[in-house]
């Protein structure tokens, strides 16, 4: 990978080609040359403002500032790349690392967060102060999936619709991540200062995470 200064603009470059791949400031869109737009791999909306999918690499980066991100929930057993640490840095993106054991076996990603970690990630997605926010673990499959399973709890969404929205995602869902979701609380989430608490169907917020209307419930 080359980098280089433009005026006052980093851009990092394809080594072969010297192709931008993503640049530090101005509309990356009108780059003369720059490659397609490509999402991560399972990426999705959550709700307007939060969003899901796979680790970002280098040629997803165009896509990612479409949503003028705020934070990224970074879930993995390894350390941010540096990659991604910089094109945060470069875009005002906090960045949160989520530390997980290694995936073994062949149920990869199949364990769940434990609750500390659970509550982490889920107070991040619920503050205003933080949206929009993208979520993402190494493939965009279990570890992922069941911080939205457990979001659609607070929520109120049903036991069904919560299955069937993360079976968009993985073939199966584990034993250990059913019984997870269905024994998490809604009082172990902490409730932001930015935004009302998630836990009954009078104080949950709009998609958007706003303060100053409600959401109905899910069928």
């Amino acid at each position: 990978m080359l980098r280089s200064l433009v005026g006052s603009e980093m851009c990092i470059r394809d080594r072969s080609t010297g192709t931008p791949l993503w640049k530090c400031n101005g509309v990356i869109d009108r780059m003369p040359g720059s490659p397609a737009l490509i999402p991560p791999f399972r990426f999705g909306m959550v709700e307007p403002g939060v969003y899901r999918g796979a680790y970002p690499s280098l040629k997803n980066y165009r896509w990612l500032d479409r949503l003028r991100l705020q934070t990224m929930i970074s879930i993995s057993f390894f350390p941010p790349v540096q990659d991604l640490v910089e094109y945060c840095a470069h875009r005002r993106i906090a960045l949160h690392h989520i530390q997980v054991a290694e995936a073994k076996g062949k149920e990869k990603e199949a364990l769940p967060l434990s609750v500390p970690q659970m509550c982490e990630a889920l107070q991040l997605m619920i503050s205003s102060l933080n949206a929009p926010v993208y979520l993402h673990c190494v493939d965009g499959a279990h570890h992922t999936g069941g911080v939205v399973m457990c979001l659609r709890k607070l929520l109120d969404w049903q036991a069904s619709a919560i299955e069937s929205e993360a079976l968009r995602f993985v073939k199966t869902i584990s034993k250990a991540e059913s019984k997870f979701v269905a024994k998490f609380c809604k009082e172990w989430v902490e409730a932001p200062a930015a935004t009302p608490c998630l836990v009954t169907s009078d104080s949950r917020p709009d998609p958007g995470w706003s303060s100053e209307s409600q959401a109905a419930a899910h069928p």
